[in-house]
């Protein structure tokens, strides 16, 4: 998530959804790309709206099978 007011109640949504939220560092605007990125990634499987509490396991794994891991500067190359 970025750093924006809309994401300022973070702690609220991962307590109510089970999950942890992860936020981009301040003055690190290419933490936002990558995530975008991988956004556009899980869309390319998953139309937007899709409600993910409803696909299987091995429809996920499907479409974490089809990442191809590339370097990211965030992650050191």
């Amino acid at each position: 998530m970025d750093n924006g007011a809309k994401n300022a109640k973070h702690k609220d949504i991962s307590k109510s959804l089970g999950t942890k939220c992860y936020l981009a560092h301040p003055y690190h605007s290419w933490q936002c790309g990558t995530n975008e990125n991988t956004n556009n990634l899980i869309r390319w499987y998953s139309p937007e709206g899709t409600d993910f509490s409803r696909l299987l396991d091995e429809q996920i794994m499907y479409i974490e099978s089809n990442f191809k891991p590339s370097p990211k500067k965030v992650s050191g190359f």
